[in-house]
């Protein structure tokens, strides 16, 4: 159950940089 825990933090930790870098892009248009 750990292991999923991490998993599922680790997609989110994942999806938060992406916003990030959706939001510089956007800025940069």
């Amino acid at each position: 159950m750990s292991s999923l825990k991490t998993h599922l933090e680790s997609l989110r930790d994942i999806g938060d940089d992406k916003k990030v870098v959706d939001v510089t892009s956007n800025q940069a248009e």
